[in-house]
């Protein structure tokens, strides 16, 4: 608009002076000077117009345009020495290493007769009750080795914290692994244990990535004196708040060779 206001006020002085007078002389003198104002006020204007527009980028709001979850927010760190001797010690403790017996990707594919061999932690002395339970469940004379048991709110309870499924959760899945030892009698689980799987890992080395998950790569510490172990090496993750195990991954050991 302003623009506009400035031509029509020019060309209209210049057709004053057109009118007044009858020398072409004149005439051009007058029309540089319109083309002098008309260039001069276009030039302001567009001064104007790019100090307007400099103001509103300096006043918007940046925008950031990184995608969720990306750049340094899933970026991996190595664990450190310290923290690599601290889980060596976490996955050792008779809670958790039966996890690593088996390969899974799902909790419903843990080998739980694994887990809970040893006890897991929370095993209790049996009743003569129920020993004579078990015997007559079995068909057994006596028992010939270790036995123990462990109530099924307690595996409920275990499961639950380790891997966030109850244990009737798991066989609604399709875990099958520890019903043969579940006595309704005494709403328990009985263990006749021949030795324990008790096998003791190192961790080597281990990555903390932006979502919180742990990646531990464990290698056996042969405590035994076998040449080959029966699991040689492997890497598990685990949530690093809850301390939920999300996976195990056998990667070396005579278990690969019979089929698991």
């Amino acid at each position: 608009m302003k623009i506009k206001g400035i031509l029509a006020v020019s060309m209209f002085a210049a057709a004053s002076l057109l009118g007044g007078c009858g020398d072409t002389a004149q005439t051009a003198v007058v029309e540089p000077e319109i083309e002098k104002i008309t260039d001069q006020s276009v030039q302001e204007a567009d001064q104007e117009m790019e100090a307007e527009e400099s103001d509103e980028s300096q006043e918007a709001p940046q925008t950031d345009t990184t995608a969720p979850g990306s750049g340094e927010e899933q970026a991996e760190s190595a664990l450190t020495e310290a923290e690599c001797e601290e889980y060596t010690n976490w996955i050792n403790e008779f809670s958790n290493y039966g996890f690593l017996f088996s390969n899974w990707t799902k909790p419903e594919e843990i080998d739980l007769w694994e887990v809970f061999y040893s006890g897991a932690g929370i095993s209790e002395e049996a009743t003569q009750e129920q020993i004579d339970s078990f015997l007559q469940r079995t068909g057994q004379e006596e028992l010939y080795t270790d036995f123990f048991v462990i109530s099924k709110q307690k595996v409920n309870d275990f499961l639950l914290e380790k891997v966030g499924l109850t244990y009737d959760e798991l066989v609604a899945k399709g875990n099958s692994e520890m019903e043969y030892a579940y006595d309704p009698a005494c709403d328990c689980f009985e263990m006749e244990v021949g030795d324990t799987n008790y096998m003791e890992f190192a961790v080597e080395s281990g990555e903390r990535s932006g979502d919180g998950v742990l990646t531990l790569h464990y290698r056996n510490n042969h405590i035994w004196g076998e040449e080959v172990g029966w699991i040689e090496a492997g890497e598990v993750k685990l949530n690093e708040e809850s301390g939920q195990l999300l996976s195990n991954h056998i990667t070396e050991g005579t278990i690969l060779e019979m089929g698991e």
